[in-house]
């Protein structure tokens, strides 16, 4: 890893947070090299919001530590308002996306399949409005397969899209 990643976790606070992070270290030899750590901040977004006051805490977060990549922990709980609406969850695609230029950063944003997801594509199992999709530059799922194993899907959102 040579950039800098800010993890953001809205439902976990700081103190859990740490000592989640604390054993991944433990358990991954390349966590524990200290130029490493140091291009990972873990921090708690309680509260967060892709809106007002939230979007400014996440953007002061943004400028102080410079990340090339910001991962969010999850969209539903950032993003706080109906993830069936379509409308809504557009105004949150492209807030995000302002964040993303404004700051010349990658967005990873962490989201969940319906509890009852039984389709057999995996993508419709995902929670919310089709507009999620609409946003995104990549698709990346898992699929639990077993209590400790999971299978690892991906699309692009167009094919032959060109990443810059």
């Amino acid at each position: 890893m040579t950039g800098r990643v800010l993890f953001g976790d809205e439902e976990n606070g700081n103190e859990l947070l740490r000592a989640r992070f604390a054993k991944i270290v433990q358990s991954d030899p390349a966590f524990q090299d200290p130029e490493t750590l140091a291009r990972c901040r873990v921090c708690s977004f309680a509260g967060v919001r892709l809106s007002g006051k939230g979007l400014d805490v996440l953007r002061r977060e943004v400028e102080a530590f410079e990340p090339e990549v910001l991962i969010l922990d999850s969209f539903r709980r950032v993003f706080g308002g109906d993830e069936n609406s379509s409308e809504q969850v557009a105004q949150a695609i492209e807030t995000l996306s302002k964040v993303r230029n404004d700051y010349s950063l990658e967005i990873v944003v962490l989201h969940h399949l319906r509890k009852d997801a039984g389709g057999s594509e995996w993508a419709d199992s995902v929670r919310g409005s089709g507009d999620l999709f609409g946003g995104v530059d990549a698709l990346l799922g898992l699929q639990r397969t077993g209590k400790l194993s999971a299978r690892p899907h991906g699309r692009p959102r167009r094919a032959g899209r060109r990443s810059d």
